[in-house]
């Protein structure tokens, strides 16, 4: 793809000659030329520039550090994955640089000039190893973009459109997942960007925090990046639905610290080496005696923000949709799965509740009526399509033995509760809400490279036609 470039190198000769140049190594045209760091963001908008490519020497208005930080931050509320390349005469080791590798930007030249190969560079895939010789301050870079986020008092809706970094950690599974910060993954050429997604029962007990689990548990074995977000209103449960609480007490001998409660203290940042990792999910989850009482919209940013350098988030709001805290959750996500069952009693009660708070996000709404059975499904499908208005319906089996699995801190996948047969018809659907979510042709090509699960035996069995695609390269861009 051929960029739209704004140039904003602050000399008439210099971006007369870098404008040639980029036409004939065929990276893009430019469309527009910024005298003041003012005009960048504006320009962008004008002309709908994919890249901008910008000196340290342009004239600004406060001529610092954060007025640069700034101007990134609006780059990035256009697009998360805009293309910032910056140009200046720094030291290596200076901690702006840091702040803009941590920050998403993956073409730093030095010198203040365009090293051999700069060309090839800017034609090529954003890339994070382009920019990990400035990747060493994380902990001075994280304090210091806290100290900045507390100091300009962000709206949440502005906090969420900043790229937070969690604290690494010692462990070396946690660092390579701090790396993933700000980027896409690819397969064969197919582009999976970060995805929230909120999910929501709309009664208490319609089992929207199971069904997370077992989703999430699926998601996690396409090789994508998966988290679980614990909402803040609801009942902490999830540390008991993991069955890891006892674990927890041992290993942390009493210290473990949720991001809730990080987030309550006004100088902490949160630590991967906090977040749960069990079936390949990650979990940020509360501890039961997190007291948020006083847990405010601005947390639910913060904590999104922090979260959402996975590819895949689940946020488990539960029933409690009409909590202000939680609303946050529900605009800001991609997709909200929201889940019943079929019950007409429940759900005409729960009509004024559905109307009020989540009718106004039914086009980003798919619905999934849990504990289904073919009876069930015959009988109701169209009133319930009809009742929310929304032909975007999926089915998740009721099967005996759930309780029991999740009671034995077993997951569903390897539950001896649980008939193989059943297994098969509850992976199908949960395979077809991935696809709903990610995309049918992204999560085709991801379901090609897992085919090996015992799940999957079954499944083949099934198959008339075996049309799968060979084994793919995973790349970064």
């Amino acid at each position: 793809m051929e960029h739209r470039i704004i140039l904003a190198l602050g000399h008439d000769e210099w971006n007369n000659a870098i404008k040639k140049q980029l036409a004939d190594e065929a990276i893009g045209a430019v469309v527009s030329i910024a005298h003041m760091r003012r005009n960048i963001v504006p320009r962008v908008m004008d002309h709908q520039a994919t890249m901008v490519i910008a000196s340290d020497m342009l004239l600004g208005d406060a001529n610092d550090e954060d007025e640069w930080l700034s101007i990134l931050e609006e780059l990035q509320r256009i697009d998360l994955y805009f293309r910032f390349v910056f140009v200046c005469d720094r030291d290596p080791n200076d901690i702006f640089l840091s702040k803009l590798a941590y920050s998403g930007v993956t073409d730093i030249f030095l010198g203040n000039s365009f090293p051999q190969g700069w060309a090839s560079q800017l034609r090529q895939s954003p890339k994070l190893e382009n920019v990990e010789r400035f990747r060493s301050k994380e902990d001075a870079v994280t304090e210091d973009l806290r100290k900045r986020k507390t100091r300009l008092k962000i709206e949440p809706e502005e906090i969420l459109k900043q790229p937070l970094v969690p604290q690494a950690s010692s462990h070396r599974v946690e660092k390579e997942i701090v790396t993933k910060t700000v980027r896409e993954v690819v397969y064969e050429q197919v582009k999976i960007p970060p995805r929230t997604i909120a999910v929501v029962s709309l009664y208490e007990g319609a089992g929207s925090t199971t069904f997370t689990r077992m989703l999430a548990e699926v998601a996690a074995t396409l090789d994508v990046d998966v988290g679980v977000c614990e909402a803040a209103s609801p009942a902490p449960v999830w540390l008991d639905l993991l069955n890891v609480t006892d674990d927890i007490e041992k290993k942390y001998k009493g210290k473990w610290e949720s991001w809730h409660r990080t987030l309550m203290k006004d100088d902490a940042v949160p630590a991967w080496s906090e977040v749960l990792r069990i079936e390949g999910v990650q979990y940020i989850v509360r501890h039961p005696n997190d007291d948020l009482s006083d847990w405010s919209e601005s947390e639910t940013a913060e904590l999104l923000a922090y979260s959402k350098h996975v590819s895949l988030l689940f946020c488990d709001v539960s029933h409690h949709f009409d909590q202000s805290v939680e609303q946050i959750m529900l605009k800001s996500a991609d997709a909200i799965l929201l889940v019943s069952n079929y019950d007409p009693l429940r759900l005409s009660r729960s009509r004024n509740n559905y109307e009020k708070w989540l009718a106004k996000y039914a086009d980003k709404t798919i619905i999934v009526m849990n504990k289904s059975t073919l009876r069930s499904q015959r009988a109701n499908r169209l009133h319930v399509e009809q009742y929310f208005e929304n032909k975007r319906v999926f089915h998740v089996p009721l099967l005996p033995g759930i309780a029991e699995t999740f009671a034995d801190g077993e997951t569903v996948w390897g539950s001896g509760y649980l008939k193989e047969e059943d297994l098969v018809g509850l992976r199908e659907e949960m395979d077809n809400i991935l696809g709903e979510l990610l995309g049918s042709e992204v999560f085709r090509k991801l379901r090609s490279r897992k085919r090996n699960g015992f799940v999957e035996r079954i499944k083949d069995l099934f198959r008339d036609n075996d049309e799968y695609d060979a084994e793919l390269d995973e790349g970064t861009v």
